[in-house]
């Protein structure tokens, strides 16, 4: 006999938690293999409270921002503790994005610990870099709303239209 969550009402169908927990205790034996089936959904229902929401009741929107191109100058690799100077304009926007709530995620091909200090010493906004603990991924990309880099480029709908936009792509600052 299983639960699921209903939304407005709490668990449903079945065994309260309290009765799954007794359940469990009565004989661990003979249980082990009912306890491993149900629990797993009980841990979903407990993850789904405390997912965090905005004001409107909506998942917290999250910027991953580029750090090489977008949040420092760069101008191409030299070393990884050669650094472009911060931009004045990109941070005034992350500020403007995290009063109004946005969780900020800088993402970048240089370590964590290269670029950490490098944000703290410049007043950049941030709440982690190079992950999305909140949304964890499978792969190396942070979860987020929206991707903010130099390197971008907006898929249109029709790979055919953008073949020729790709072939030709620049960053804002004219680097191929």
């Amino acid at each position: 006999m299983g639960f699921k969550w209903v939304e407005g009402k709490g668990l449903r169908e079945g065994r309260r938690p309290k009765e799954l927990w007794k359940s469990v205790e009565k004989t661990k034996a003979q249980e082990e293999d009912r306890a491993a089936k149900l629990l797993p959904q009980f841990v979903i229902v407990f993850f789904m409270e405390v997912t965090v929401t905005d004001n409107k009741g909506d998942k917290q929107p999250t910027i991953a921002v580029d750090f090489d191109g977008v949040i420092a100058d760069y101008d191409g690799w030299e070393s990884a503790s050669a650094f472009g100077p911060p931009r004045g304009d990109v941070i005034e926007v992350l500020k403007v994005l995290r009063s109004e709530g946005w969780k900020i995620v800088v993402y970048s091909c240089r370590a964590s610990e290269e670029i950490g200090p490098y944000l703290r010493e410049n007043s950049v906004p941030f709440d982690e870099i190079n992950q999305n603990s909140s949304s964890p991924a499978r792969g190396a990309k942070p979860v987020a709303t929206v991707y903010w880099d130099d390197r971008a480029f907006c898929y249109s709908g029709n790979a055919q239209k953008d073949l020729e936009k790709l072939r030709n792509f620049r960053t804002w600052s004219g680097r191929r």
